[in-house]
Parts: structure tokens; C-alpha cells; sequence
């Protein structure tokens, strides 16, 4: 016999958002023979399908061969999604990629409308990467020779806009732990190789595309279908109960830099009845990411929660505060350690001109976050601080928190290598024993010497 009609189908063939399950494919032009993907579409009839009818999806516009989309899936990964199979056989597509005008070697790989391209060396987080197409075809038409830039997703482009991390059934929410993440960026953002992290453990996003001022949610699986009918979402089968009190989230990108990142807790909550009752604590300004507490407030929306839409705290909430330092430490011979009151913008990492030494004007040779919030920084330096010298560390004002609020004014802290306190060189000073209720105990110390000493360093017994 011959064949009268094949199909060879794919998961690619649903679009951009796959379904998990019970939902059928369904041909949308009966006399198109060119289209493959193009002319296949999720079914819309509400049972899932329409076996034995006329497909739900019949007359709708078959789109032509066309670009879907590219981005990064990793530092050395990038995807060309089409919207119909490539026809190879009959032409041959040549690409090229090249970042600042300089060419970058890869290889490629083409499965159904997917090409993948595995590229030589990483591309910088900070440089835009161009993909120059020609001669591309599909079965039904051609595609004009274009360049296309792909534009990783920047720090704060997404950002956490909604949190539930005491799930009851006391309102009118799926009964579960969720998290909103909102594109506040111009484009539409590619979540392919993200992965979101969840205390110390990390969960990897499927990819789904992300428009311009779209939120979406991410929960687990089980309630897919529940916070579909409220918006947009994303769902694992792993995600986690999220802790009733308090916790630590980070978005990453597919280099594994962070994208997003919040520090909640209970204490958000301007009323603990909403708390208690399970309500979620929604982001009052997108445009001041920080995860303040005063940027936050518990959902106003009588179920609970917004899920996948607008927050209904939604408003203009500038942060005004300043940075500040709140103080500094010797770690060694060669490292400081910086604390302030607030994260600090991420690019604080690559401004090292802004710390130096006052007396060399010697600049730290790496800075890096101790804690995922960037509250806390260390700066390592080229040379060893000698015994026994006097140094200022200079900090300009340059560096700036999250929303690019920059500090006051320059500042200056001396410092110098702690010593071992001698008998006598740190004293008690004074004790409280017995306190009142709600008062508690406590212990001064007095250096009675000129040195400087390292409190980490002694033990009270």
C-alpha cells in the first residue's frame, strides 16, 4: 500500500503553552497540506476534543512560517523557535551569530520547528548577542533574510510580586502555598533554563513566554487547573510548602546569576488577622522592587489573594530611604565585609573604583554579595594590610539600593587589623541581672585600650 497521510506530532505543536494532559490536537485547515505545526491547535471545545465533530479550532487563521521566537536557554545555549517545521530539503538555511561585531562559533541542531545552537564559548551577561538569518524556508512560504538581537533578561526585569506561605481554607483560594513573579521589563522574557530557589533548594521553571505587564503564578501541579481560572500560571510537581513564617526566594537565569530575589516574613503583615486567616501579601509599587516590608501589605481582594493578576494593593509607593552603612569588619588580613541597612543594587559588584584605600587610593580587586539579598558585601584586596598601620576605607557615593537611591555623601571608616586583647584592655562596664518582665539581661564591654579587637574572638564563661 502507499500512505495516504502522515502526521508526526510533538508536544511543540500545543504553541507556547502546553497543557498537562487531556486536551487533544485538532487540524485547523482541512485543505492545507503545506502547514504542519502552523495548522494544528490546542482543541477549545471545553470537553478537550471533538472526536467524531467538527474540530473547535476549524476556520481559525493558520499562521504562515514565521520566526516565534529566540533567547538564551543558558550562557552558552540558544533556541530559535519557528512556527512550522523547516524545509531542509529543498533550501538550506545559513545562519550566523556574532556579539559587538565579533563572529562566534557554534553548532546547530534542528528537531521539528526547534533549532539549537550550542555556542563555543559563554556570552557575557552584559552584551547583546545577534543572530543574522537567510534562506529560510518552510513548506508554505519563505522567511525575508533578518537579524535578530537576544537580549538575556536583566536583574529586576522579573521581579516577585505576590506571596502565600500560610495556605488555609478559610478563604477562597486554592488551599496551597503560591508565589507571583510580573515582567516589568519592554519585552517578553523566555523563562527556559530559569530556575527558582526556595531556601537552599532550587526548582527548575518550564519554559513559557512572558509578556510585557503580565503576572503570572507559580504553585505546584496539583492545584494547575484551580489557578488557571484565576490567571496566568506555572506549575511543578515539586514546589514546596513555602514555611509559615518567614523565607528566602531568588529567580535565576539560565547562567545561574540572580534575576529576582525577596526576603518575607509574618511580620509583612500590617494585620496578623489576615495572617492567620491565609491571606497573601501582595507588592504595592512594581516600579520599587525592594523587598521592603514597607512595600508590602496583605491582599486587599475579599478571596485572599490576586493570583496572575494586577495586586490589589496596586499603587505608586516610591522608596525615598537612603542606603546607609551600618557598619564595617576586618575577615583577614586582605577581605573587608560591608553591612548595610538595605540590599544594594546589583551592580554594586562591578563598580570597584567606588571603595578604596584613602592613603593608596588602592581599589579592592573582586567584590562579592555575602548574602543573596546583597545586604551584606565583601571586598578582597590585591595586598595584606600590615600590623599594627591605620587605614580609612573611602566608599563614594556612587553605589546605590535597589530602586538607585545612592548614599547621602561619601564616607570614610578607619580600620585596622585587630589585635589579642591583654588582661585588662576590655573591661566589663556594666550588668543588668534582674530585669523587669519585659526588660531583659545584658553585659557592656569598654575597651580601656587604644587598639582595636575582634569581639568574635572572645567568650563569655
Amino acid at each position: 500500500g502507499f500512505v495516504i497521510d502522515s502526521l508526526t506530532y510533538s508536544e511543540n505543536m500545543y504553541g507556547n503553552e502546553i497543557p498537562s494532559g487531556g486536551i487533544s490536537l485538532e487540524r485547523i485547515d482541512l485543505q492545507n497540506t503545506c502547514g504542519i505545526y502552523s495548522n494544528w491547535r490546542a482543541a477549545k471545545d471545553s470537553l478537550g476534543g471533538t472526536p467524531g465533530f467538527t474540530n473547535s479550532v476549524a476556520n481559525e487563521p493558520v499562521e504562515k512560517f514565521a520566526i516565534n521566537s529566540v533567547y538564551a536557554v543558558s550562557k552558552k545555549n540558544l533556541l530559535l523557535k519557528l512556527t512550522d517545521v523547516p524545509d531542509t530539503l529543498n533550501s538550506l538555511p545559513n545562519f550566523a551569530l556574532s556579539t559587538d561585531s565579533e563572529a562566534i562559533n557554534f553548532t546547530k541542531q534542528i528537531i521539528g520547528n526547534i533549532i539549537y545552537f550550542e555556542l563555543e564559548n559563554e556570552i557575557s551577561a552584559n552584551k547583546t548577542c545577534e543572530l543574522a538569518i537567510s534562506n529560510l524556508s518552510g513548506k508554505c512560504n519563505a522567511i525575508n533574510d533578518t537579524t535578530l538581537q537576544i537580549n538575556s533578561p536583566k536583574v529586576y526585569d522579573l521581579i516577585f510580586t505576590e506571596i502565600r506561605f500560610k495556605s488555609t481554607n478559610k478563604v477562597d483560594l486554592p488551599n496551597t502555598d503560591y508565589l507571583e513573579i510580573y515582567n516589568r521589563s519592554n519585552q517578553a522574557i523566555q523563562t527556559a533554563g530559569m530556575q527558582l530557589q526556595i531556601g537552599d533548594k532550587k526548582y527548575n521553571l518550564p519554559n513559557v513566554r512572558i509578556e510585557t505587564g503580565e503576572y503570572w503564578t507559580i504553585s505546584h501541579a496539583t492545584y494547575a487547573e484551580k489557578f488557571k481560572k484565576l490567571g496566568k500560571t506555572i506549575v511543578l510537581n515539586n514546589f514546596p510548602d513555602l514555611g509559615n513564617t518567614s523565607g528566602t526566594l531568588l529567580l535565576l537565569d539560565a547562567g545561574g546569576s540572580i534575576l529576582a530575589n525577596l526576603a518575607y516574613t509574618s511580620d509583612f503583615f500590617e494585620d496578623k488577622f489576615y495572617y492567620e486567616l491565609g491571606y497573601s501579601l501582595e507588592l504595592f509599587d512594581v516600579n520599587s522592587p525592594a523587598s521592603l516590608p514597607e512595600n508590602w501589605h496583605e491582599s486587599k481582594n475579599s478571596i485572599g489573594g490576586t493570583p496572575g493578576t494586577q495586586n490589589s494593593v496596586a499603587t505608586a509607593n516610591p522608596d525615598k530611604t537612603l542606603p546607609q552603612i551600618t557598619r564595617i569588619g576586618v575577615l583577614n588580613s586582605s577581605n573587608l565585609k560591608i553591612w548595610f541597612s538595605e540590599p544594594m543594587h546589583f551592580n554594586v559588584l562591578s563598580n570597584l573604583k567606588a571603595f578604596n584605600i584613602a592613603s593608596t587610593h588602592v581599589s579592592p580587586v573582586s567584590i562579592v554579595a555575602s548574602t543573596n539579598l546583597f545586604t551584606e558585601l565583601e571586598l578582597q584586596f590585591a595586598q595584606n594590610f600590615v600590623p599594627g598601620e591605620k587605614y580609612t576605607l573611602k566608599i563614594e557615593n556612587s553605589i546605590t539600593d535597589i530602586c538607585l537611591n545612592s548614599l547621602q555623601e561619601p564616607a570614610e571608616y578607619p580600620f585596622e587589623l585587630p589585635k589579642i586583647p591583654q588582661i585588662g584592655e576590655v573591661i566589663i562596664n556594666e550588668l543588668l541581672f534582674n530585669p523587669i518582665p519585659e526588660s531583659c539581661d545584658f553585659i557592656e564591654l569598654f575597651n580601656n585600650s587604644q587598639k582595636t579587637f575582634d569581639l568574635a574572638n572572645l567568650f563569655f564563661a
